[in-house]
């Protein structure tokens, strides 16, 4: 576990009180009430759908102008076809690292059986051991992630009868199976990809733009819309303490892929929300099931309709040969990261490709172990805490 002990909160035992465990129903019951982080997400995808969309009744939206309340604000113009692209192309990158790690927080403050989660998610406050911590989830070896732990924290228990879900055997272990494969990847996505993330975030300075086709003599490497960031990469790739030069990269992200796996994040997150606020919020709620399929065509989708094996090229910038003065240049670098297809995610692309299934809500229902009686109690430690919730 990564970040301070859950459930406490405290920094150092030695010289900070432990807190009341008699606060956590109430910090629960807070925590939970709230539809999600979930939502959040939802509504950031959608707006990324809504401008996306050619509907002539979006333009018609952006035309009532801005009511909120007391404020009124005047139409707003429609973007070009060609600045929405590049629009939707940054936000999906900031929003697949956001959610992605959102997800990746919550797991791990949930699987650890925390007293009080929302202690435990509010502990990992250091970058570097989160990113150390995702890293493990990043590696193609899963068997740290066993399938009690995922079908507990995703699921509601570690079978269905447990859960109290009606969900077959076989749909139960391939959703196991898929939620799995979506924290490794989200945690691949999040480790491998945070200098483009970084650009796109902080002061946007990536640089969104349409490349046309890139190609290296007469094969198609890449194209289309690409995000260019300037970044410091170590002289020696296998050696990160290696002194570093100036690179320019030019990533091309998958439109597609990035929203699927969105969605995916989305449905996970609803979940594990679903089965925490059961667990210490006493609501009932649903779940949304993951196939192991579906992780692996949305890391296929992109490439494939993209037609393109590179995910990203980088060209050193240029320097000054050593006592040549200004006037020569040292030689033109280049390297270029490949896009790799497994034979297992080509099949999961074949078998659901074109597909439209409808999302699947499955009813978690409340156990006789999630049922809480409202306490009558008039005391209450915070002032924001829903009514019956307090334990004094």
């Amino acid at each position: 576990m990564i970040g301070n002990k859950p459930g406490n909160g405290n920094t150092d035992r030695k010289t900070a009180p432990q807190l009341a465990t008699e606060q956590y129903s109430e910090l629960n019951a807070t925590f939970y009430v709230s539809g999600g982080p979930h939502e959040y997400i939802r509504a950031r995808l959608q707006a990324i759908i809504f401008t996306l969309t050619d509907s002539e009744e979006a333009e018609k939206i952006l035309d009532l102008g801005l009511n909120v309340g007391p404020l009124r604000g005047q139409a707003s113009m429609r973007m070009s076809e060609e600045a929405r692209a590049r629009y939707a192309q940054m936000e999906s990158t900031v929003l697949l690292h956001h959610a992605g790690e959102s997800l990746l927080r919550l797991w791990f403050a949930h699987k650890e059986s925390s007293l009080c989660p929302w202690l435990a998610v509010a502990s990992l406050t250091s970058a570097r051991d989160f990113k150390i911590e995702a890293e493990k989830y990043a590696n193609a070896d899963t068997s740290h992630m066993t399938a009690d732990d995922i079908a507990s924290v995703f699921l509601g228990g570690r079978t269905p009868e447990e859960a109290g879900v009606a969900i077959p055997k076989e749909s139960w272990e391939d959703s196991v199976n898929g939620f799995r494969e979506l924290l490794r990847v989200v945690a691949d996505q999040i480790t491998g990809q945070a200098n483009l993330y970084n650009a796109a975030k902080h002061g946007l300075v990536g640089i969104p733009a349409d490349h046309g086709d890139v190609n290296l003599g007469d094969i198609r490497v890449a194209g289309g819309i690409g995000i260019t960031y300037l970044q410091k990469k170590p002289n020696d790739p296998a050696n990160h303490n290696s002194p570093r030069s100036w690179w320019a990269t030019t990533s091309f992200p998958s439109l597609a892929t990035d929203l699927f796996l969105i969605e995916l994040i989305i449905r996970a997150i609803h979940s594990l929300w679903n089965v925490a606020r059961r667990k210490f919020a006493g609501f009932p709620g649903e779940l949304v099931l993951i196939s192991h399929d579906e992780v692996l065509t949305a890391k296929a989708i992109g490439p494939i309709a993209d037609q393109r094996p590179v995910q990203d090229l980088s060209q050193k910038l240029p320097t000054y040969t050593d006592g040549s003065g200004p006037q020569r240049f040292a030689a033109v670098e280049l390297s270029a990261n490949a896009i790799r297809l497994g034979p297992e995610m080509l099949r999961a692309y074949e078998r659901i490709s074109g597909s439209s299934n409808e999302i699947a809500f499955i009813d978690l229902p409340l156990r006789q172990a999630d049922r809480r009686k409202p306490s009558t109690s008039g005391n209450q430690f915070f002032h924001f805490s829903p009514h019956g919730s307090s334990e004094v």
